[in-house]
């Protein structure tokens, strides 16, 4: 057996097969101090969206006192059908990032023409006015 060949496998799809690959679906900047839902994503008709994380990267952040708390999610009445609510401990440095995971083990789905958002139910608080607390959500997953 020491001298056997392995060929490495090969696979052949139809012409009009696809492989749906995770990727980047969107990239927006919420304001972190302001209780409000915020739209990732709108699902395009006749796909699904296979949700698998939300990264936060902590774009700027300056004299925070207190922890926003925040979800994902289609259904309006809280937006945590997609990721519970969570709070956001400890992520008040810029360059910061934080995973939010779905609710179910691995991914979520969302369908075609759902609006996905990201809902800062509790506001962060700074010591002033003009202090900031601002991210980038991005969505990441796939479409089917």
């Amino acid at each position: 057996m020491a001298n056997q060949n392995v060929l490495p496998l090969k696979v052949t799809l139809a012409a009009d097969s696809t492989i749906p690959a995770a990727v980047m679906l969107s990239a927006v900047s919420i304001d972190g101090k302001t209780a409000a839902a915020t739209t990732l994503y709108t699902v395009p008709t006749g796909k699904t969206a296979i949700i698998q994380r939300v990264a936060l990267l902590m774009t700027s952040a300056s004299n925070v006192t207190g922890d926003a708390t925040v979800s994902v999610g289609v259904a309006a009445a809280e937006y945590a059908d997609i990721v519970a609510e969570v709070a956001l401990t400890g992520f008040s440095v810029t360059g910061q990032v934080a995973t939010l995971s779905p609710i179910a083990l691995t991914a979520v789905s969302a369908a075609a023409a759902a609006v996905i958002k990201l809902d800062v139910d509790s506001a962060a608080t700074t010591t002033g006015g003009d202090d900031t607390y601002t991210f980038t959500a991005q969505t990441f997953g796939y479409l089917i």
